[in-house]
């Protein structure tokens, strides 16, 4: 009895410590990737233009910090017979807000602001079938480039006690979708649609100290295993998205086909 006592009066305070870490990634991690419409096989026009806007309210890594994300993109959709493919660029601009450093901390800071541009790659194989389009299979990518405040932010903290950083600014993400649309009965200009994303951030994503060459370990053994679901709506030449994105991120999204 004695030594379990002592064991747990040990063990405390490590767990007291590393409750006090303060870990960030990059703004986009795990929430880069953005549904992409593409024409339905019975569309008339097949290839087409599209921009579009989005807001994504989430969380950071460490789950009471708020990130607050704008993005703007414009796409190129082509679809051909059994295939499609979208293809385009994108900008966002957002702002992250720190709810976990005391304001007695010398880190201390209450926004740091990030901005950023990418590009993104859509394609699936897909089956018509009555007024539905299945596309079971498909693949989706998404690179990104961050600049700004919170990225020479998570650089700096490296080398701070207790704090444990991805300094990366470039992400790459890709993995596999689903997806099933179909077009209103009486009007096929109203359509509908699901989408499920599974994939990977690639890369070393894990979370450093410069004083710690073990890094975070309890951030770090997780995989960078990423899931997204999307729900769209589009009538005639608008398009709206709702987007979930690893149980942490809300995206609202609308687009207009030029």
């Amino acid at each position: 009895m004695k030594r379990i006592i002592t064991t747990s009066l040990c063990i405390i305070p490590l767990l007291f410590c590393a409750c006090n870490d303060h870990i960030y990634a990059p703004a986009l991690y795990k929430s880069d990737i953005a549904y992409q419409y593409k024409p339905m096989s019975s569309d008339s026009l097949k290839n087409a233009n599209y921009v579009s806007g989005a807001i994504s309210i989430g969380n950071g890594v460490s789950p009471e910090d708020k990130l607050v994300i704008g993005h703007a993109s414009f796409s190129r959709a082509n679809t051909f017979q059994n295939f499609n493919i979208a293809y385009g660029g994108y900008g966002f601009l957002g702002n992250y807000q720190n709810l976990t450093i005391a304001s007695t901390d010398p880190n201390y800071f209450t926004n740091k602001y990030f901005s950023g541009v990418g590009l993104r790659f859509s394609g699936n194989v897909y089956t018509p079938s009555g007024r539905a389009d299945l596309r079971l299979l498909g693949i989706e990518a998404s690179y990104s480039k961050e600049f700004g405040a919170y990225a020479a932010f998570r650089q700096y903290a490296q080398s701070q006690p207790g704090f444990y950083t991805n300094a990366n600014t470039s992400l790459l993400t890709a993995g596999i979708t689903s997806e099933i649309i179909w077009r209103q009965k009486n009007d096929s200009n109203a359509q509908y649609g699901y989408r499920l994303f599974v994939g990977s951030v690639f890369g070393n994503q894990n979370l450093y100290n410069s004083n710690d060459p073990n890094g975070y370990s309890p951030y770090n053994d997780n995989s960078d295993f990423c899931i997204s679901g999307a729900f769209f709506v589009n009538v005639t030449r608008v398009h709206f998205v709702v987007e979930y994105q690893n149980f942490s991120t809300l995206t609202l999204g609308f687009g207009y086909r030029l």
